[in-house]
């Protein structure tokens, strides 16, 4: 049901003349690098790559007028095996949504041995709750591949209980989650010991 009201959105947001092409798209990206404060003062790297007239580079955070022609905001969990990858590793994809009136916010989470579970939940919740709190009238998401995917499948069942504020999400997008982590430890120690 929220994939359709998506979809929706963004067939709506887009506004072509009879001169473009279907294969164009209608937004440049503006892209801002800047950090977060998470709950213990650790300074979080993220990226917001957001819908523009025009491509620009900006050392700031956004603020509301950045948004004007966003639809909906997404929070992005990067994928890595739950140890790799910075807010830079999907710039593509993230550009990609935003080209397409998807405001995409990226970050560089805690994780790995150096920082347990649920240290990366709290590093998003924290995220989340700076995204809905700075640009409140866009429509919040939780979105992320492979590992990350299984970081918004946990933030999208229970913002509260990781800091990301009361409320639910208005969509969840996970691509090729890792829904089962004990089961996917166990592949790969398989997959490590040839068998």
């Amino acid at each position: 049901m929220r994939w359709i009201v998506v979809i929706a959105a963004m067939a709506a947001k887009r506004q072509r003349t009879d001169a473009q092409q279907c294969d164009e798209l209608p937004y440049e990206v503006a892209t801002y690098a800047f950090t977060i404060s998470a709950r213990d003062g650790h300074a979080i790297d993220a990226r917001v790559y957001a819908p523009a007239a025009k491509e620009i580079v900006l050392r700031q955070k956004p603020g509301p007028s950045d948004a004007h022609e966003a639809f909906a905001g997404v929070i992005y969990a990067h994928g890595g095996c739950f140890s790799e990858g910075t807010c830079e590793s999907f710039e593509e994809l993230g550009r990609g949504f935003a080209r397409r009136g998807l405001m995409v916010l990226d970050t560089s989470f805690r994780q790995g041995a150096g920082n347990p579970h649920p240290g990366a939940l709290h590093d998003l919740g924290d995220v989340a709750a700076w995204a809905r709190r700075t640009l409140p009238d866009l429509a919040w998401g939780v979105s992320g591949s492979s590992s990350g995917g299984f970081f918004a499948l946990a933030l999208a069942a229970d913002p509260e209980r990781w800091g990301a504020g009361p409320g639910h999400f208005a969509f969840t997008l996970t691509l090729c989650p890792v829904a089962d982590p004990l089961a996917r430890a166990e592949y790969l120690r398989a997959v490590i010991n040839g068998t």
